[in-house]
């Protein structure tokens, strides 16, 4: 009986450790759970998206056939943050939650994917076997786990397409390697394989690969690999899941604003030549990223000059061999260790700018989510391979609580976005991509011009230099009024702004309207809400009041209802309503949107003021008096002037 407790004991030990190593993981990523949201996509995808925000849950199957996001269609990730919001409202630390629950699954994805994989390499089925199978899974999922490059894919709210299809990756890879182990394939682990694999690209697309791995893994699991037959019977099992991948392209090609044809400039050797070097570069930057991400940064610059970039194509170059060379080791040796790292490879290979693929960066710790699960499968490997256990239990521990405090402290860095702008801008000064973000969001608001012209003079693509700096010159401009001087730089500010900064644009707008050049502002905004239809609240509101400056009333009063049918309702914009009703001649309309500015803030007494004005207009000289009454109160009660309130009572009173 002892020795059957025992047996047992021993078989679960390496589940209970591996439940232990994702919970102190994910108790690590806690520092970044009420970190605030995060700018730009985490606006595009959920703060600002009126559109996915207005979907109701019982219509789910509306993100299958609606564009809800402005970038690409991932219906199952966009259908993950409407339940968020069912759940938690616009609430970060409800998003960011349920990020930390998909990790765990995600770590424990890892450990049943890899017993798989590893019984495809090994047919003995011994307790010996099986427990030095489990205990390998143990030790990939604890590396995985406590990864740094993972903080970025699990505090960034937009980080969730990376572990929503890493998941669905993982399972359907689990599921592959269980059809191929055994003796016989298993019809219906393959059917699960290509259902996950389909949920896993409607994630994200860059999953696109992992039908090689599964290609790999089946060669690899053949008797005669080499041979023929072999090559065929693989190719076949992989068929479903390649229909997928290319489906996916085929989709995202069609519908995704993310995927670009390329306007080719010179000839086609150098641009070749130029895309190779690149490509290297980006392959050198992840790989180092990968061994040792030391200190955080949103984007890294892949582009830098001198040794650095010959460093990082020589470490490029080096890396694509060693990938290349363990594909064909993983084949030749059936080994798991090579199989490892050939899949590290060919995960890699959608984010070397292989393909036109337009990205706000070359290289972000994000796309090593899935990476990562080879690398740790073959540095479990060769801890296993350890004569000394006791010192390969040692070396592994203190991986995994090297890992563990660099995962805390980078969550912890995770909750102050102007921090991580700044290190970013200061870590990569010359990288365009970290020039802007550190100069729009931390040195501008902060009225740090004279700053922000300095960054902006680092900045090493000449236009993007000059672009940066008319940008600078023109918020300052507007910071101070000087409305001549904004007007001076507003064509160069839209003619230099960049098509797919959104929050560039937008302030480019906002300059027209503040310049008093209401036509252009409107052509901006339209621009704007035409190439972002998913974000059509204050934007629609913004266009309106450019309507409503130009008397294009009846135009501006539709764009303002747009707005609040969108769900962008507050006093400010039920108060503009009723002016443009108001001068459209709805005095109906107007004087209804005035009493709803007058709902949701007790202290706005301007909707009122204008409502009297209204109602004295229409003859209604006791209802305006009362009303006045009201916007005093209010007034009064913000702590706001009452003078102009006095001055109209005094007309109607003498």
């Amino acid at each position: 009986m002892k020795f059957s407790v025992q047996n047992k004991w021993n078989e679960r030990l390496p589940a209970f450790t591996a439940a232990a190593a994702v919970l102190i993981a994910l108790l690590a990523c806690l520092p970044s759970l009420h970190g605030s949201f995060f700018a730009f996509d985490d606006a595009l995808y959920v703060t600002q998206n009126t559109t996915l925000q207005q979907l109701p849950l019982t219509h789910f199957w509306r993100v299958f056939t609606t564009r809800t996001n402005p970038w690409e269609y991932l219906p199952l990730r966009d259908l993950c943050y409407r339940t968020d919001m069912a759940l938690f409202g616009i609430r970060p630390d409800g998003f960011r939650f349920h990020n930390y629950m998909l990790y765990g699954l995600g770590c424990w994805a890892v450990w049943f994917c890899v017993i798989e994989i590893l019984r495809c390499f090994g047919r003995d089925e011994s307790t010996g076997a099986m427990l030095r199978r489990r205990w390998i899974a143990t030790v990939t999922t604890a590396i995985f786990a406590f990864h740094p490059a993972h903080v970025e894919s699990v505090a960034w709210i937009s980080g969730r397409k990376d572990l929503l299809s890493g998941l669905f990756a993982l399972l359907s890879l689990w599921q592959f390697a269980g059809a191929i182990s055994g003796q016989q394939i298993r019809k219906s682990k393959i059917g699960l394989s290509f259902l996950f694999f389909g949920c896993a690209v409607l994630s994200k697309s860059t999953v696109v690969t992992i039908p090689v791995v599964a290609f790999l893994l089946a060669l690899a699991r053949s008797d005669d690999p080499f041979n023929f037959r072999s090559f065929r019977r693989s190719f076949i099992l992989v068929v479903p899941l390649l229909l997928v991948a290319f489906g996916s392209v085929a989709m995202q090609r069609c519908t995704s604003v993310a995927y670009q044809p390329e306007e080719y400039s010179g000839t086609m050797l150098s641009h070749a030549a130029s895309r190779a070097a690149l490509t290297l570069k980006i392959l050198g930057t992840l790989s180092r990223i990968m061994i040792a991400p030391v200190r955080l940064r949103l984007v890294y610059d892949v582009e830098a000059e001198g040794w650095m970039a010959a460093a990082s194509v020589f470490m490029g170059a080096a890396v694509a061999l060693l990938f290349a060379a363990a594909a064909w080791l993983a084949i030749r040796r059936k080994s798991a260790f090579w199989l490892g790292l050939a899949s590290a490879g060919i995960l890699l290979v959608p984010f070397l700018q292989l393909i036109p693929f337009v990205t706000w960066s070359f290289a972000s710790e994000r796309f090593l989510y899935l990476p990562v699960f080879g690398v740790a499968l073959s540095a479990a490997l060769v801890f296993a391979r350890l004569r000394a256990r006791l010192a390969a239990c040692a070396a592994v521990l203190l991986l995994c609580m090297c890992g563990m405090v660099a995962t805390a402290v980078r969550h912890s860095q995770w909750t102050d976005g102007k921090e991580l702008m700044t290190q970013c801008g200061l870590l990569s000064p010359a990288y365009p991509m970290a020039a802007r973000m550190y100069t729009h969001l931390v040195l501008i608001p902060a009225r740090r011009f004279d700053d922000a012209r300095a960054a902006a003079r680092i900045v090493r693509v000449p236009g993007e230099r000059r672009s940066l700096l008319i940008y600078v010159d023109a918020m300052e401009a507007m910071a101070m009024t000087n409305t001549a001087r904004l007007r001076e730089l507003l064509p160069f500010v839209v003619e230099t702004t960049p098509k797919d900064d959104f929050n560039a644009r937008t302030e480019a707008a906002n300059m027209a309207m503040e310049a008093g050049q209401y036509p252009l502002a409107e052509s901006l905004y339209r621009g704007i809400v035409s190439d972002y239809p998913t974000i059509n609240g204050e934007l629609r509101f913004n266009l309106g009041l450019a309507l409503d400056k130009q008397k294009k009333y009846a135009d501006a009063v539709r764009e303002m209802e747009t707005a609040i049918g969108a769900g962008c309702a507050n006093a400010r914009i039920w108060n503009n309503l009723g002016l443009a009703r108001r001068d459209a001649g709805d005095f109906d309309g107007a004087e209804q949107a005035f009493r709803e500015a007058l709902k949701p803030d007790e202290k706005h007494w301007l909707a009122a003021y204008n409502l009297a004005r209204l109602q004295f207009l229409r003859g209604k000289r006791t209802a305006a008096l009362e009303t006045l009454k009201t916007a005093r109160e209010r007034a009064q009660r913000a702590g706001d002037p009452t003078s102009p309130i006095d001055t109209l009572e005094v007309q109607w009173n003498p």
